[in-house]
């Protein structure tokens, strides 16, 4: 029997062929994953995500990205005042330790998911050589479909639909 599967991808850190010392303590890695769900999973997933984000008193139309609480804590520890034209400045009545504990519990939604798969790759900044970005990225994004592709093709009627955040142009 064939099924739809939904396969999301994001990265985490940031590659440049020439990172100075500060750049490779802020990104000491590139990391992609991609999470693979039978679509029809995927409903139940977003309803319980949602009522999560309700439940903290997260708005459910902004995305809670984890470079925002990286700098909400900086902001934060330091005292100051998040400006207006920052990404994150819906989140400043919140302690980041509480949503640390959001994204642990939004994690926690995945464990309740029958079908799934989780693709993970990382490149470590410091001992890669000097390649440019673009190379770089597809690599990744070619294992990524490679493993997708494998994990589809049990069934020759399998469909794989993919989602990606842009990364650049």
């Amino acid at each position: 029997m064939s099924d739809i599967y939904f396969c999301f991808s994001d990265e985490n850190g940031d590659y440049k062929p020439k990172m100075s010392p500060k750049q490779l303590r802020r990104h000491p890695f590139y990391i992609r994953t991609t999470l693979i769900i039978n679509a029809g999973e995927w409903k139940k997933l977003n309803r319980d995500f949602r009522e999560l984000k309700e439940s903290f008193g997260l708005p459910t139309s902004r995305e809670v990205k984890w470079a925002y609480l990286w700098n909400l804590r900086h902001f934060q520890k330091e005292g100051k005042i998040i400006p207006e034209k920052r990404d994150f400045k819906f989140l400043e009545k919140f302690d980041y330790h509480e949503l640390i504990k959001f994204v642990g519990k939004s994690l926690e939604l995945i464990g309740n998911i029958s079908e799934k798969k989780i693709i993970a790759t990382f490149t470590k900044n410091d001992s890669v050589p000097a390649i440019n970005e673009k190379s770089l990225l597809s690599m990744h994004l070619q294992e990524h479909m490679q493993r997708i592709e494998m994990e589809l093709q049990v069934d020759d009627g399998n469909l794989g639909v993919l989602f990606f955040d842009p990364v650049s142009n």
